[in-house]
């Protein structure tokens, strides 16, 4: 059975859709915490479920987003999933979460192309890429010569960051399951795995 639960709030609804569909807030990312510690407290105190929460270290307001993660890890978390991350700005916030002995997972994520770099770092919510990664893509990048940049990218971010975390999990997008076989690949290569855990999320 399912023994791990990542407990979201999820994304508000676009303002396009809000004439058709109506939230419905009976639980939000904390509530849920606290709800899987009622169980692990009873029907699972023999075999409790992990429950994780997500956090984003690229937020511009780190004292709120670490004060909500001192509620969710009271509320039960035992794990934290971060966004995507790019840039060094958000180790800050994850080192001041693994000191109050928070266990954090980094996020990363291959670019595939320049559209696809430019689309997450201005379109998506809570991922930022700095100039110097977006400047590596261009729009007709050979499609290989676009892939091992993206490779290239976060194989450098994983050699920077392995000391920062407890470990990383990978987001292959479009679940492009071969491109993250590749990356390990490399990982492997450099000895990285095996120093800190590698998660692997192979259903964004």
């Amino acid at each position: 059975g399912i023994r791990q639960v990542l407990a979201v709030t999820g994304d508000a609804i676009p303002e396009s859709d809000r004439g058709f569909v109506k939230p419905v807030f009976n639980l939000n990312s904390i509530g849920l915490l606290q709800l899987i510690g009622q169980m692990n407290r009873d029907p699972f105190a023999g075999d409790p479920i992990l429950a994780a929460a997500a956090v984003d270290p690229g937020s511009p307001n780190h004292d709120a987003e670490y004060g909500r993660a001192c509620r969710k890890q009271e509320a039960g978390a035992g794990l934290f999933l971060t966004q995507p991350v790019f840039e060094e700005r958000s180790l800050e916030l994850v080192g001041r979460m693994r000191g109050a002995g928070m266990k954090v997972l980094i996020g990363l994520m291959p670019l595939l192309n320049w559209r696809n770099a430019q689309f997450l770092s201005h379109e998506v919510p809570g991922i930022r890429i700095p100039e110097t990664i977006l400047g590596r893509f261009f729009p007709k990048q050979d499609k290989e010569e676009a892939l091992e940049t993206g490779l290239a990218v976060i194989l450098d971010l994983a050699r920077r960051f392995r000391t920062q975390a407890d470990g990383f999990y990978l987001i292959p997008p479009f679940n492009r399951s071969a491109l993250i076989s590749r990356f390990l690949a490399r990982l492997s290569a450099e000895n990285i795995v095996g120093q800190k855990g590698v998660s692997h999320d192979f259903d964004r």
